[in-house]
């Protein structure tokens, strides 16, 4: 069984409680605004390296230094998964994780980032919801009539997901959608 990061080691595991940012560490639980001065400043260290991801924060109404660093460990950190986020005061890379907001928030790939494979590539939102079909084990034809596309078009996303994963059974497709928390 793989324990969630943070729970019996110093490792923090951010993720997101509403809109919230929250963190566990030695099995405890807390709010970003809880963290040292040391680990605030290394977030906002790596907050500098995303001029574009700030822009997009302050261009959401969000300012203040807590509340800002709130809306970028949301985004880019509200995953709650085994990988822990911060270690030694360094933080891992950005996560994609599936947020509620998903699909209709306007900071969307500006903020967040999108679902990165393997290969470096970045798969488009409807990749993504043919993958999570794929990995419920639907037929092809369902999943286009569920979709609302015609058959090519489910073809055409399937070999485009296929090249920029380098998975082409759907089983692993399915392992690589459970891997980053689609089903």
């Amino acid at each position: 069984m793989t324990l969630p990061a943070g729970l019996r080691d110093n490792n923090y595991e951010f993720f997101a409680d509403d809109n919230r940012a929250c963190f566990i560490t030695q099995g405890a639980v807390a709010e970003v605004d809880k963290l040292s001065e040391q680990m605030l400043q290394a977030i906002e260290s790596e907050l500098g390296k995303y001029p574009e991801k700030l822009k997009g924060i302050n261009k959401m109404g969000v300012s203040g230094r807590l509340p800002v660093i709130n809306q970028f460990m949301i985004c880019n950190y509200g995953g709650f998964d085994s990988k822990p986020d911060l270690v030694n005061y360094q933080l891992g890379e950005t996560e994609y994780w599936p947020c509620p907001k998903r699909g209709t928030c306007a900071f969307e790939g500006i903020v967040c980032d999108g679902l990165r494979t393997n290969t470096g590539e970045v798969l488009s939102k409807r990749e993504i919801e043919v993958v999570k079909h794929i990995a419920t084990g639907e037929l092809d034809k369902n999943i286009a009539h569920n979709l609302n596309i015609s058959h090519s078009t489910l073809t055409t996303h399937t070999r485009n997901i296929r090249r920029k994963t380098k998975l082409f059974r759907k089983a692993d497709i399915t392992r690589f959608a459970y891997e980053n928390t689609l089903i």
